[in-house]
């Protein structure tokens, strides 16, 4: 299933792309064993790039859930020390 969506997704690459290129290069479909095979190395492309983002999406939900399960073990910690962070009003009473 995933590689059919895979391809529907390489498939919607390559005919954008496709558009594109036909909307630059007219002349392109002039020919159109070189339309063809144009379009299959878009398609190509397109499914190569989607599985690239697919597992790169993969990747960062996994680091996204590795540093949650980190901060909910470890809460952040807030210091209400005043010392490091000068107030306005205490320079105002020391003038």
């Amino acid at each position: 299933m995933l590689q059919l969506i895979i391809s529907l997704i390489g498939l919607a690459i390559a005919i954008f792309a496709f558009i594109w290129l036909i909307d630059k290069f007219p002349s392109i479909t002039k020919s159109m064993p070189l339309a063809i095979f144009v379009f299959i190395l878009f398609w190509g492309a397109g499914i190569w790039v989607s599985y690239i983002a697919w597992w790169l999406g993969i990747f960062v939900a996994i680091i996204a859930f590795i540093v949650y399960v980190i901060k909910k073990k470890r809460p952040l910690e807030m210091n209400n020390d005043d010392t490091d962070i000068p107030n306005s009003e205490d320079n105002n009473e020391s003038k």
